[in-house]
């Protein structure tokens, strides 16, 4: 599996979940803020990225193209290589840009 080598400072794992189509790691900082980073097992898959009235832009992951979804401080950054990738999460932007390029693979916990 892969996960993110750079977590935002504050942030820990709160909990993960491994099904059928898709693993989720999930965190979360004192402040009550959440980030899920999953990592879906194939890119044949249907996402529904609810984009109305959100702000939206392409964005470089290393040499990967992403889309990155920003409605009402929720950050969605989603992105293909040989499977398809999203982090979920409130807080910074740039943070959540980060934690993403630093997406590598690894045993997943």
């Amino acid at each position: 599996g892969y996960v993110p080598a750079y977590i935002p400072p504050g942030f820990e794992i709160n909990s993960y979940e491994d099904y059928k189509t898709a693993k989720s790691i999930y965190y979360s900082n004192g402040q009550g803020q959440t980030i899920r980073f999953t990592q879906y097992k194939s890119n044949d898959i249907d996402l529904w990225l609810d984009t109305e009235k959100a702000a939206t832009e392409n964005i470089m992951l290393n040499a990967t193209e992403a889309f990155l979804i920003d409605k009402d401080g929720l950050i969605s950054i989603v992105w293909a290589e040989d499977v398809t990738f999203c982090i979920l999460g409130e807080g910074s932007k740039e943070e959540l840009i980060k934690m993403a390029k630093s997406v590598n693979k690894k045993k997943f916990l």
